[in-house]
């Protein structure tokens, strides 16, 4: 999945004429909600993040749930009980590999909280520019065309 993202956010950057400055990270990142653990696909949590590294794409980590979280499936008597702890080690990795930044969630609270403090860092940016020299060329250009 990380691949994936790290993919689309390239290619998408670059169709929009994006492209990395050396050494900078490129304007995207990537947010990851796992428990931590790989339980699809072939390519190693560590792997994946080396990739997005040398893309120039950080990667957001948030560990989701709690040491005794369990998830159940099946139905009567054929019910399964399974433990899917975070593994808050893992998404501190990927993160830290990529120049990013790792949370754990155990309440949807603390996800919301997260949430915020992201959007606020990654979501945008602000930035000043002069314009007044645009005007003083334009205004230039109508004087000498008024005379």
């Amino acid at each position: 999945m990380m691949a994936t993202a790290v993919k689309i956010a390239t290619t998408s950057l670059a169709r929009d004429g994006v492209r990395r400055e050396s050494g900078k990270p490129l304007p995207a990142a990537i947010v990851l909600e796992s428990d931590g653990a790989q339980n699809r696909g072939t390519l190693a949590p560590l792997t994946a993040a080396r990739q997005a590294r040398a893309a120039g794409i950080r990667v957001y980590g948030v560990a989701l749930g709690t040491p005794g979280g369990t998830v159940s499936f099946g139905l009567g008597a054929y019910v399964n009980t399974i433990p899917v702890p975070p593994d808050l080690a893992t998404v501190r990795l990927v993160a830290s590999t990529t120049g990013g930044k790792a949370y754990g969630a155990r309440t949807a609270s603390r996800l919301v909280d997260i949430y915020r403090s992201l959007g606020s860092s990654i979501g945008h940016r602000s930035e000043t520019r002069e314009v007044t020299s645009w005007f003083a060329a334009a205004a230039a250009v109508l004087l000498l065309a008024a005379v």
